[in-house]
């Protein structure tokens, strides 16, 4: 939980990670990039000394989602919550947008590449470089160099936080799908 000790409002989240959450929260928040408009504003205001991380409850992995959406039912909503999310994990559960709201979205995203809106010329070049686009195969020294990187390390399915066997079964399947084992 995120304190403003001087307004009282508060942000409710949840982790497996706490510090790395936080760390996150704090770096967004003094770049003046976080997610949240109502608590990057609060912070811009009255400054990072007015802010408490709290840890509200301490629970298991599995009950983390549960305690957050507790919470979140108890206070999202209220004057003093910034959660715009009223649902744990559906950041968009509840929030109402007017059709023009909705249209200026669809409008922005329509036809933009890094900011910029592109001519259909421009659309038509890139979409025929794509289709022609084959990369060269890897020399020699380059798979060399990638096989000495790899020695040591797990194969990927000896890696998975599940477990060999489950991962060693997803990635067959995977390559199975893919046409590279029969």
């Amino acid at each position: 939980m995120i304190a403003n000790m001087k307004t009282w409002d508060i942000y409710v989240g949840s982790s497996v990670d706490i510090p790395r959450r936080f760390k996150r929260h704090i770096r967004e928040l003094r770049k003046g990039t976080h997610f949240n408009p109502r608590l990057q504003k609060s912070y811009n205001v009255y400054g990072e000394s007015a802010f408490n991380f709290v840890i509200a409850k301490e629970c298991s992995e599995k009950e983390a989602r549960v305690c957050e959406q507790k919470f979140l039912t108890e206070f999202c909503g209220k004057d003093f919550c910034w959660n715009v999310a009223k649902v744990v994990n559906e950041p968009n559960t509840g929030r109402k947008l007017s059709e023009e709201h909705k249209r200026r979205i669809g409008s922005s995203n329509t036809g933009k590449l890094k900011g910029r809106t592109l001519s259909e010329e421009t659309k038509q070049k890139i979409g025929a470089e794509s289709k022609t686009r084959v990369r060269k195969p890897f020399s020699n020294a380059a798979k060399e160099k990638m096989r000495q990187a790899k020695i040591g390390k797990p194969a990927p399915w000896n890696s998975h936080p599940k477990g060999s066997e489950w991962g060693r079964r997803t990635v067959e399947a995977r390559w199975v799908k893919e046409g590279k084992r029969a």
